[in-house]
């Protein structure tokens, strides 16, 4: 299948605005259009369609943290992650962000560098933030079974501040049960990219389907139904 290039910003003029209210914090970030189109169906839908955005070419959000939103603008353009930015906490959120964003690419990539930061001594995962994942993500998600997995291999910070989600544990117990006879006592900290690539999650839903839920998410009456 050939692969879709991101448009030249060259040639791109277009810009889309999104706003974000986060309890007392506020930031706008003005984006190329065509740039955050590209690798997003969720924004691509919301600033092409006959939504609200679509005519205003601006996005308000209520529940996005500008630190994490910033790390995404950061990656539209360089489409790269620093491990050194990342900790536990903002590494499931970027991922919940993206898998938010209709963004396979970038769950990937913060998942690449996360685990590179796994490897440096000292640094282990924190169980306290599973409950975060698993809190927003489904049963058989890539993110759970990579934090399941973490915590079977061992060697994880636990630091739990309330009760573990029961899924949680399911998870680990599967993950245990399913390994077991091949498991050569490696973390997947220890993981290379090929081994990685058993997390790695990817968006198969179409256009017309995703602006319909941008739909159902901003209140806006979808104009796509027949």
């Amino acid at each position: 299948m050939a692969v879709r290039l991101c448009p030249s910003l060259r040639y791109s003029t277009e810009m889309v605005t999104v706003n974000l209210q986060y309890g007392r914090e506020k930031a706008s970030f003005t984006i190329h259009k065509s740039t955050i189109s590209h690798h997003s169906p969720f924004f691509l839908a919301a600033f092409n369609g006959a939504f609200q955005e679509g005519q205003t070419q601006q996005m308000t959000l209520t529940d996005v943290d500008p630190k994490i939103f910033t790390i995404y603008v950061d990656w539209l353009y360089s489409q790269h992650i620093s491990p050194t930015f990342l900790s536990e906490k903002i590494f499931i959120q970027t991922q919940l962000l993206a898998h938010r964003f209709l963004s396979p690419r970038l769950c990937n990539e913060v998942l690449r560098a996360y685990n590179q930061l796994l490897k440096t001594p000292g640094v282990y995962p924190e169980m306290r933030y599973f409950n975060l994942a698993y809190e927003n993500t489904v049963d058989g998600s890539p993110l759970r079974k990579y934090l399941a997995s973490l915590a079977a291999g061992g060697r994880c910070s636990l630091g739990w501040k309330k009760k573990a989600h029961r899924e949680v544990l399911e998870d680990i117990l599967e993950w245990v049960k399913v390994n077991m006879r091949t498991w050569n006592g490696r973390s997947v900290r220890d993981y290379g990219e090929e081994e990685l690539k058993m997390f790695f999650g990817g968006v198969g839903k179409t256009t017309k389907s995703i602006a319909r839920e941008v739909g159902t998410v901003h209140g806006i009456p979808d104009r796509t139904a027949n």
